[in-house]
C-alpha cells in the first residue's frame, strides 16, 4: 500500500496484478450491462455503466477481483478507522471523446475506491483539497484557493480515498480509446465496536449480496 499525504487526509494507492485485471474486465465486457442516463447530469459527461439490472441496481460482479479490493480495503480500514468495512456499491464509467465529470463527492460513504481498466494520457482524475490553514480555519481565509492532487489513469492502479473529498475527471481527449474505470463506495460493518459490553453492529447489504440474490432468481 502506498500512502499519498494530501495535507489534511490521504489517498492509499494499490496496484492489481496485470491477469486478475485483464481477466475481470473481459468477464466485464462479456456482460450486456445497463447504460444509466441520468437527465440532470450536464451533456457531455461520463457514462455509468456496470449495471446487470438497472432497476434493482444490481452491478456487475467479478468475485475475485471485488475479493482482491476487499483485502485493500481492510489494509486501509485497518489503518484508519479501526473497524471492518465493506463495498456496499459498485459502478463503472465509461468516458469517450469529450466526455468529463463534473466535481462531486459520495455521501453517505466512508472511503470510495476507484480503480482504471485502461490507460490514457489525459482524462486524470482531480482530487481537491484544502491546506492546513484553510481547513481548520476556512472561513477567515477570503482567497480560498484549493489545491489538486492528480491522478492519471493507468491500467492497473487502485485508489481508496475518503469520500467526502471532492474530485471530477478531467474531459477525455483521445478520440479511438475509450476510458473504463471501476469505483465503489463503502461502509462500516459488521461489529463496529472494540467494547465488549457494547452490541453495535451494521449490517451491509454488499454488492456480492445483491448480485448473489440477482442470479439466484435469474435461475428460478
Amino acid at each position: 500500500m502506498k500512502t499519498i499525504n494530501v495535507p489534511t487526509k490521504n489517498i492509499y494507492e494499490f496496484e492489481c496484478e496485470p491477469d486478475l485485471l485483464d481477466r475481470a474486465f473481459a468477464d466485464f465486457k462479456t456482460h450486456k450491462t445497463e447504460w444509466i442516463e441520468d437527465s440532470t447530469v450536464l451533456p457531455g459527461s461520463v457514462t455509468l455503466v456496470g449495471y446487470l439490472n438497472k432497476q434493482n441496481a444490481v452491478p456487475w460482479y467479478h468475485e475475485e477481483l471485488f475479493n482482491w479490493m476487499q483485502t485493500c480495503l481492510d489494509e486501509v480500514a485497518a489503518a484508519t478507522v479501526k473497524v471492518p468495512l465493506a463495498i456496499c456499491d459498485s459502478w463503472t464509467t465509461k468516458t469517450e471523446y469529450k466526455q468529463r465529470s463534473k466535481m462531486h463527492l459520495h455521501s453517505w460513504s466512508v472511503f470510495s475506491g476507484l480503480l482504471y481498466f485502461t490507460e490514457h494520457k489525459a482524462s486524470t482524475t482531480m482530487f481537491e483539497y484544502n491546506d492546513h490553514n484553510r481547513e481548520r480555519f476556512g472561513k477567515l481565509f477570503i482567497d480560498s484557493k484549493q489545491g489538486y492532487v492528480e491522478s492519471a489513469p493507468k491500467k492497473g492502479k487502485f485508489l481508496i480515498f475518503p469520500s467526502d473529498m471532492y474530485h471530477f475527471i478531467q474531459a477525455h481527449t483521445e478520440i479511438k480509446n475509450t476510458r473504463y474505470s471501476l469505483s465503489f463506495n463503502t461502509f462500516f460493518s459488521g461489529n463496529i465496536t472494540n467494547e465488549v459490553t457494547c452490541m453495535l453492529q451494521n449490517n451491509v447489504v454488499t454488492v456480492k449480496d445483491r448480485y448473489l440474490k440477482w442470479k439466484s432468481e435469474q435461475a428460478q
